[in-house]
């Protein structure tokens, strides 16, 4: 059992801190520079939580490693609380070796998604993110395609049916019959539910003829409707989307598999297939560069004014440094 310690009141004794005070000034005024403070690393969270309260502008914390990254998304959500106007994201990142041909695992593609979701909707409150090395080296899918592949529905908007259900395939979004997690759609009749990776809740959309009747969110274990609502924005439930599938299948024919096991040879013939069709699978972000040539950083979704905070400035390079050479000798032994 986990119980959740807000210290949220402990943040108006940073205010009259000298140096709190300077820093304020500072961030709240966006430009160029760096400022180093020598904050013991208990104390860090205290200080980037009262940070997060006196700017509007976006964070983006770096740690060198994955548990450090938890332990300080944790601490600092405990002292912004949960009444806190900011939005605290982590972005976790993929259990896969570099150039490893394996699925990413749903939550961690959700929990990505999300955040990617909340960096491309400028109306919503400031966020904060924390992010391991790891995370931000992975590629992804390019701000551009991922506003193409977002789509806002309303109650009493007319839309064709079968072709939004095509839409969402070709973002990324599994057909079943019953939908339990997030990235999957089902189909009865003229009820329709989806789970967006953004949302907490699931969403069952009803039609009557082409028209949206209602929005209503719903509990995926009981698959009772739930509260209503007025609007909902549909985002591509992967990284990596197939509609350039042919192209990359072009590509992975041209690579000499005669070395590879029996196994992987079989995989990847079966994944060339499915991208032939631009048909999406589980494992298809091992392909995400070949499917968008223009492929790129988590960084180019946040604002040109986010100010970015290194936890320890050493170990990040010193992380980066090891994550790329791990890389290079995966891709050496591919």
């Amino acid at each position: 059992m986990s119980i959740s310690i807000s210290l949220a009141g402990l943040l108006p004794l940073l205010r009259d801190h000298p140096q709190f005070e300077q820093l304020r000034e500072e961030i709240r005024s966006p430009h160029e520079g760096e400022w180093h403070l020598p904050l013991l690393r208990s104390a860090r969270s205290f200080w980037l939580a009262a940070a997060a309260h006196e700017t509007q502008r976006t964070i983006l914390i770096v740690a060198a490693r994955a548990d450090r990254t938890q332990a300080l998304h944790e601490s600092i959500a405990a002292f912004l609380g949960s009444d806190s106007a900011h939005q605290l994201l982590r972005l976790p990142e993929p259990t896969t070796l570099f150039y490893e041909r394996a699925a990413w695992a749903r939550e961690i593609v959700a929990e990505r998604l999300n955040v990617l979701t909340q960096l491309s909707q400028p109306q919503t409150p400031t966020s904060s993110v924390v992010a391991s090395v790891r995370a931000l080296m992975f590629r992804t899918l390019p701000p551009r395609a991922f506003k193409l592949g977002t789509r806002i529905l309303k109650q009493g908007q007319s839309i064709n049916l079968d072709q939004l259900l095509d839409a969402w395939i070709s973002f990324g979004y599994e057909s079943t019959s019953t939908v339990l997690a997030p990235g999957e759609f089902s189909r009865r009749g003229g009820i329709v539910d989806i789970y967006p990776p953004a949302l907490n809740q699931p969403i069952r959309i009803e039609f009557f003829g082409d028209e949206i009747e209602s929005l209503r969110t719903f509990d995926p274990a009981s698959q009772r409707s739930l509260d209503p609502i007025e609007q909902i924005t549909i985002t591509p439930a992967i990284e990596a989307l197939a509609k350039h599938g042919s192209f990359a299948a072009e590509k992975i024919k041209e690579w000499d598999t005669s070395n590879l096991t029996a196994d992987l040879q079989q995989q990847f013939e079966k994944d060339r297939q499915a991208l032939i069709l631009n048909s999406s699978f589980r494992g298809i972000e091992f392909y995400l560069p070949l499917l968008h040539s223009d492929s790129t950083s988590v960084l180019d979704y946040f604002p040109n004014d986010t100010l970015v905070v290194l936890d320890d400035a050493d170990e990040i390079a010193d992380a980066w440094s090891e994550f790329e050479e791990e890389a290079l000798e995966l891709r050496h032994e591919a």
